[in-house]
């Protein structure tokens, strides 16, 4: 069946590029330079009108921030671009990805992105996980990477600034974060950790659950969630400390 009002977009960057490496400050050499954002729209264009794409959704993780391979001239040179990008679009769609945590998401000249975006991505995941361990302020606490109370913080930034609502697409994830506690005595939220779970024959990665694979092992090992109502979120006790 085909649906008539579908719209797809292609979708550009994400964490891992903006690792250290050759595309590491790809967007902010792009953003401080009007040729080099020609030719990258040019590219977009014609990659678009190509595949019959409806837009783009950029994915800068993360302006400004130095840990990301930022500059602070990103935060003034981003809307800019985005002015740029969007003009050139035309009747086609573009979106930018935006952090829920402060840290980040200070990093965003939002009030002056916002007019040239016709809409928000906001990431309401991976608040927390194995990164957390090194952290000094977090730490290797049994926290959900997803959490209600914590969502809410974050939009609060942006109606704090005045962001449309109309504008804002919350994201959701299709997985899980698994970990393994210090003690199979304390497996409660804001007990603490010591790894990632170990990695699923799908996934392929330490500390991830697919969907798909948190159903299987529930239905062979006959395992039940409890829901931790305060973060809408539902917890699974694999054994005695994932």
């Amino acid at each position: 069946m085909r649906d008539p009002g579908l719209r797809v977009m292609i979708a550009v960057g994400g964490w891992s590029f903006n690792d250290p490496g050759p595309t590491a400050t790809v967007f902010s050499d792009i953003a401080r330079s009007e040729d080099a954002q020609k030719k990258f729209i040019k590219s977009v264009m014609s990659f678009i009108h190509t595949y019959a794409f409806d837009g783009i959704d950029l994915d800068w993780e993360y302006p400004t921030a130095d840990d990301r391979s930022g500059r602070p001239e990103d935060f003034e040179n981003f809307p800019k671009f985005m002015k740029n990008l969007k003009k050139s679009l035309g009747t086609n769609e573009l979106s930018i990805t935006l952090p829920a945590s402060y840290w980040y998401l200070q990093n965003f000249d939002i009030k002056n992105l916002q007019p040239h975006v016709d809409f928000f991505n906001m990431m309401t995941y991976d608040f927390h996980g194995v990164w957390d361990k090194p952290n000094k302020s977090l730490g290797p606490h049994l926290n959900s990477h997803t959490n209600l109370t914590e969502i809410k913080a974050g939009l609060d930034l942006l109606w704090r600034n005045g962001i449309s609502h109309d504008k804002v697409v919350m994201g959701l994830a299709f997985y899980g974060r698994g970990f393994t506690a210090t003690s199979a005595e304390c497996l409660e939220p804001g007990c603490t950790f010591d790894s990632g779970s170990p990695a699923r024959a799908c996934s392929g990665e330490i500390s991830v659950m697919l969907n798909s694979e948190i159903d299987q092992v529930m239905e062979s090992t006959g395992a039940k969630s409890r829901l931790d109502k305060d973060a809408a979120v539902k917890i699974l006790t694999l054994d005695d400390n994932v």
